[in-house]
């Protein structure tokens, strides 16, 4: 069966995709080494050098992939198009675009979650709010003490205190189900962006109590707006400092970059609970996935300075196990703006061990760029 996944990057879903059984066809617009050998075809949708998905560039690439294939899948990245393609019995998979700031804060009052101070108007002064825009991804638009006013897509947050984590969960419009708990990982060093998406790891423990709530939170918001297939649920964890309270930030209603971190054949749950409000079975209270014995964890290494890639730079990463999202050699030299991402690692290990083995792996590559990059 053909399935058509659209994202900004779409290899990590189009190697998911593989696995449970899929012929990819994906669309993207980097077009990675690792991205083209995961699919049986690859189209362009947009310029590297912008990092955003063109809506025109989409539409063709579904229309002309339409033909023979299950549906389509929708990853990040297409939270900024205004309108999304829609291509005669072509169905997506999943929901057509985020959810808008005023329905999600209503949302969070009238379901009762627990969640941080929230509002869609500019308070009289920015400190200690967080402006967000649910038209973009990966924490790259959330802003400290910026009151600029927004469109739809726009609120402001109190910042609080607490470790971020996430559920990565499979809904079929009614009803969800676990697959793991995750730490999320930022860029806290970068200027102006505080809260930028720099990884993920898992499974994170929590205690009984955290863990239901995060479980009937996402329930509460798949019954409220229909959720269908792979979603990320963020949330703060305040039990280190406080108590085991969770505190609902935001939620992804396509597959998130955790999906990566959790094995199985989760396309195919996708799929499934989409097309037949299908379910996988648990194997434990709310999760259709074990703990996992070992850790896992995933980070995107971003450009320290503007430069290029060069084809033995490409060729090292290449070598290296754990290195993912790899442009093609035969398509250097290809410009990077500084804070661009470069590539993405991922580590196996002990828990204890598992952030050292992630900056290790980040270092390799770092050092690798400026041995081998073109300034």
């Amino acid at each position: 069966m053909k399935l058509l996944i659209a994202a900004t990057s779409a290899r990590a879903l189009a190697e998911a995709a593989c696995t449970s059984g899929f012929e990819v066809v994906a669309l993207d617009v980097f077009g990675d080494a690792d991205t083209r050998r995961a699919a049986r075809h690859w189209a362009s949708i947009g310029e590297p050098a912008t990092l955003r998905i063109d809506a025109g560039r989409l539409a063709q690439a579904l229309h002309t992939h339409a033909p023979g294939a299950l549906g389509w899948v929708a990853g990040s990245g297409l939270e900024a198009l205004p309108h999304w393609p829609e291509v005669a019995g072509l169905p997506l998979l999943g929901r057509r675009g985020p959810v808008q700031g005023a329905e999600w804060l209503a949302a969070l009052t009238q379901l009762g979650l627990p969640h941080p101070p929230s509002q869609a108007t500019p308070p009289p002064q920015g400190d200690g709010w967080l402006r967000k825009d649910l038209a973009s991804c990966g924490g790259v638009a959330v802003r400290r003490g910026d009151l600029r006013p927004g469109g739809a897509s726009v609120y402001w947050q109190r910042e609080e205190a607490g470790l971020p984590v996430s559920l990565t969960f499979i809904a079929n419009g009614r009803e969800a189900v676990g697959l793991g708990i995750n730490r999320q990982l930022t860029h806290t060093d970068e200027p102006g962006r505080p809260y930028r998406f720099a990884g993920v790891a898992a499974p994170q423990p929590l205690p009984a109590a955290a863990e239901a709530a995060l479980l009937r939170a996402a329930r509460a918001l798949t019954a409220r707006f229909g959720l269908r297939g792979l979603a990320g649920l963020d949330a703060l964890w305040r039990g280190d400092t406080q108590d085991d309270t969770i505190r609902v930030l935001e939620l992804n209603a396509r597959p998130p970059a955790s999906h990566a971190l959790h094995t199985g054949p989760l396309l195919a749950w996708h799929v499934a609970a989409c097309l037949e409000a299908r379910l996988p079975p648990e194997v434990r209270p709310g999760f259709a996935l074990p703990v996992p014995t070992t850790a896992s964890a995933l980070a995107h290494v971003l450009a320290p300075t503007a430069g290029r890639l060069t084809a033995g730079l490409l060729q090292a990463w290449t070598a290296r196990e754990g290195v993912h999202d790899v442009a093609r050699p035969e398509d250097t030299p290809l410009a990077v703006a500084a804070g661009a991402p470069l590539c993405t690692v991922s580590v196996q290990g002990p828990a204890h061990d598992i952030d050292a083995r992630l900056h290790a792996a980040r270092a390799y590559c770092l050092a690798d760029w400026r041995a081998h990059h073109v300034r």
